[in-house]
């Protein structure tokens, strides 16, 4: 018995020494072809050979209704027993003429640690994704092997109808306080000078030593010049250029957010005023008591990498904070987000927030996700992540029953139905009625609202022509004619409203989809 247990301590002890001689990024095992398919409540997923195991990406499972989530805090991911029944099964490539046991992949170190039931389990980094042995997924339900057709077979134990999902989770976490004094215009800390009153732009301003914030905040500094600094703290990077009143913020790699911010070079240091203006330090002025204290705000962002694509547009439900949530480009559609846009921050939406995102055909792009603006100024990127390839979903595309334009008007509709259609009629009815927010006062100008035809040609829709739908009464009524044979089109019809003061603004009142096939 002290034999078996002197031999398991000293492999416990050579394999922690070997995780210390690596690197992340390190080549440690290689994946190997396997003959063997593996289901997931009978929806085969790709599996793969690790250490004569039969492994599948953790990742993948969230096509057959697992919940993984990915905390980069801690990095961890977390795969739940929450299974739904919304599947989307990989498309599996045709077999490739590999012989059983050739090596396919790398096996890569990583520091990331794969939770089921709160404990650590056996993981491995592939290619930039966690693969994990199937057998794992007993936490879940059962695995069954048949040796006959070399199958691997999971069925949950149960599996729940789906509900609102969280795309992204964001709590606040812990904040941290850093209390100065100031005396004759020079402020410390814990006895040591960090910044002084300046005269600027004819005020007094606060300057404050920008490196000794950072360092009590627990970034790491990195003075790369004079007036170049680079502050890091876990998957996120502020880079400070001073001689051009400079920052740019980087999160796991991706460039999120660049901007001007007033800096001073002096004592081998960098000084800000109004300090909230980097990273979402807060800054609060006690200056009855010869004081100052400045502030930061942590968050944990998790991300369940839950995406529904509808028509255009992707949807990303948030939970518990709203916070900002944009792309890094400049790509827009035309005023597309129209139902009730203007009233969602009014909703007292306090514990979740959907966001709604247009898409272009097999888009790829970064989504950046900003802490509170309020109040105004506190803003930085707590999280950052690249989407790519994705595609919109025209069939998907939903439409309102009822819906508002601006301040004044409420849309209803009667036809079409849906929101996609397809027809083998070059003819499309649209109906429906408009009434006023507020009665003695009405919002609409002409009696007729324009339909632009689009028809996708390339990847993109392009315009074709504009018809008319008429307006009478609070009713609109028309028959729009696709004169540009067979293909899809899109219908966005345009109305001419007040909103906000201003009058006549032309809105996006409606959008519809239609397949004309033969």
């Amino acid at each position: 018995m002290k034999k078996i247990l002197l031999t398991i301590y000293i492999l416990m002890v050579t394999l922690t020494v070997h995780a210390e001689m690596y690197e992340i990024g390190d080549v440690i095992n290689h994946v190997l072809h396997t003959d063997i398919k593996t289901f997931i409540n009978g929806q085969e997923i790709p599996s793969m050979n690790i250490n004569g195991l039969t492994a599948v990406v953790v990742e993948d499972l969230r096509n057959y209704g697992f919940e993984v989530k990915w905390n980069p805090a801690n990095r961890t991911l977390t795969l739940s027993d929450r299974i739904t029944n919304e599947v989307n099964p990989i498309i599996m490539d045709a077999d490739e003429e590999l012989e059983v046991g050739t090596v396919i992949k790398d096996v890569l170190f990583t520091e990331i640690k794969t939770i089921i039931n709160d404990k650590e389990i056996s993981s491995f980094n592939i290619d930039g994704y966690t693969a994990i042995y199937v057998d794992e997924l007993k936490n879940f339900g059962e695995v069954i092997w048949s040796e006959e057709t070399r199958t691997i077979n999971f069925h949950s134990k149960k599996t729940v109808t789906s509900t609102r999902r969280p795309s992204f989770e964001i709590n606040y976490s812990d904040s941290t306080f850093i209390e100065t004094q100031f005396k004759d215009e020079k402020i410390f800390y814990e006895g040591e000078l960090i910044g002084f009153i300046k005269t600027l732009d004819k005020r007094g301003r606060l300057h404050v030593s920008v490196t000794t914030l950072m360092k009590e905040f627990g970034f790491e500094v990195n003075k790369i010049d004079e007036y170049n600094y680079r502050f890091t703290k876990g998957d996120y990077t502020c880079q400070v250029d001073a001689a051009n009143q400079k920052a740019v913020e980087y999160y796991n790699g991706i460039k999120s957010k660049e901007f001007e911010t007033p800096l001073l070079v002096q004592n081998d240091d960098i000084y800000m005023p109004d300090t909230n203006l980097l990273i979402g330090i807060r800054v609060h002025n006690d200056y009855k008591n010869n004081r100052v204290s400045f502030s930061y705000q942590e968050y944990e962002v998790i991300d369940y990498h839950y995406i529904e694509v509808q028509g255009e547009l992707i949807m990303l439900n948030i939970d518990n904070l709203q916070s900002e949530i944009v792309r890094d480009d400049n790509y827009q559609v035309e005023f597309y987000n129209h139902r009730n846009y203007d009233y969602i921050h009014s909703m007292g939406l306090r514990d979740e927030h959907t966001y709604l995102l247009p898409i272009k055909e097999n888009d790829s792009f970064n989504l950046i996700i900003h802490s509170n603006r309020f109040p105004e100024g506190y803003d930085r990127t707590i999280y950052a992540t690249a989407l790519k390839n994705i595609k919109p979903d025209y069939s998907a595309h939903t439409l309102a029953s009822e819906w508002q334009i601006g301040h004044f008007t409420k849309f209803s509709l009667n036809l079409p139905a849906n929101g996609y259609t397809e027809t083998k009629s070059n003819e499309v009815l649209i109906e429906g009625n408009v009434e006023m927010i507020y009665e003695d006062y009405f919002a609409i100008h002409g009696n007729k609202f324009t339909v632009h035809v689009k028809k996708l040609d390339e990847g993109s829709f392009k315009e074709v022509e504009k018809q008319f739908v008429d307006f009478n009464k609070e009713r609109y009524y028309g028959k729009i004619t696709l004169n540009n044979g067979y293909g899809l089109y899109r219908l966005v019809m345009t109305v001419d409203v007040d909103d906000d003061g201003i009058n006549g603004l032309d809105k996006e009142a409606l959008r519809i989809f239609v397949n004309y096939v033969k």
